[in-house]
């Protein structure tokens, strides 16, 4: 599955942050159970991985669980051990493109945000609502440049 078989699997990603297993369980499953299927759980809690694993495994193949955050090479074989099938990281270093070649985890850089949201606004016929999280000033310039 492809990052753009990913962003367009849904209505939104949610991205989320948990600091139990049984809480990103349950949270998942709730929004499963609301028409979501596709999560983004961040790295940066201890528990990230586990609940990972523990949320792919609670929903099954039809929904999309994905790993955000990765900043360490590292991150990548991990996120997909766990059983992530998509990646998010904040910005691509060399370090961190090796490895996520080598583990084969499709990854989109945040810093590719605006060229994804500029591919979403031309290939996606209107109307469409796009959901905003973070930064509102690229949001705006992508958005205004395309209308």
């Amino acid at each position: 599955m492809g990052i753009d078989s990913v962003v367009l699997a849904g209505p939104v990603i949610p991205v989320l942050q948990f600091q139990s297993v049984d809480e990103g369980v349950k949270v998942c499953r709730a929004l499963y159970e609301g028409g979501i299927r596709t999560f983004e759980i961040t790295m940066r809690t201890p528990v990230a991985l586990d609940v990972i694993s523990a949320v792919a495994k609670d929903l099954g193949s039809d929904a999309i669980v994905g790993a955000g955050t990765l900043t360490r090479p590292e991150h990548f074989a991990q996120a997909k051990e766990a059983g992530a099938v998509f990646a998010v990281s904040p910005g691509i270093t060399a370090a961190l493109a090796l490895a996520q070649a080598d583990v084969g985890l499709d990854c989109a850089p945040a810093n590719d945000i605006g060229a994804a949201l500029e591919d979403l606004l031309v290939t996606q016929p209107a109307p469409m609502r796009i959901l905003i999280c973070g930064s509102l000033y690229l949001a705006g310039a992508v958005l205004a440049r395309n209308g």
